[in-house]
């Protein structure tokens, strides 16, 4: 609710969110998100995980208190954790990693070692580390120059996605793994 809050809160502090897309970028994104969803969920049990996500609403006796926990929990996986991956991790890092003065560096811009730096993260922070790396380079790599790859609060500049803004397909494959 404090992540939320202070999304909320400022909201209008961060261009990346504010552009349009168009349905042929929708579409793209959508894609995208179905294919990291699969690759998500396809190798299941055949690789070692970091720890587990023990998430089991059932563990209190009222019903009512089950639907609001799995309310939250949706909300928070759909609405709250994509915007703020894609802040931190592509608005964010991706530029820091660049030049610590990241709001000097361009949104989009492009180096091996912070694509390196952001996948390889991106993938650890996930219990599932290693579809985790395949969503954080899948998203990226879509992200280049041309790539028509899009996101859900706004669009491409030129056909070119800056790194901050937030992805339909993050928030799709929020909505399908949860």
């Amino acid at each position: 609710m404090a992540v939320a809050g202070c999304l909320w809160f400022y909201r209008r502090e961060y261009p990346e969110l504010r552009e349009r897309i168009s349905a042929r970028q929708s579409l793209t994104a959508i894609l995208v998100g179905a294919a990291v969803f699969v690759v998500w969920i396809l190798p299941e049990g055949l690789y070692p995980q970091l720890g587990d996500s023990e998430f089991n609403p059932m563990i209190f006796d009222s019903p009512r208190a089950v639907w609001i926990l799995v309310a939250f929990r949706l909300a928070g996986a759909v609405l709250v954790v994509p915007v703020f991956e894609e802040l931190f991790w592509r608005s964010f890092l991706l530029r820091w990693v660049i030049k610590p003065d990241f709001l000097q560096v361009e949104l989009g811009k492009f180096t091996w070692l912070s694509f390196a730096v952001v996948t390889l993260f991106f993938g650890l922070e996930h219990n599932r580390w290693l579809v985790g790396l395949f969503a954080g380079a899948a998203y990226k790599l879509a992200d280049l120059p041309g790539a028509q790859f899009v996101d859900l609060c706004s669009g491409t500049r030129n056909n070119q996605s800056g790194p901050g803004r937030l992805r339909f397909a993050d928030a799709a494959v929020g909505i399908l793994v949860v």
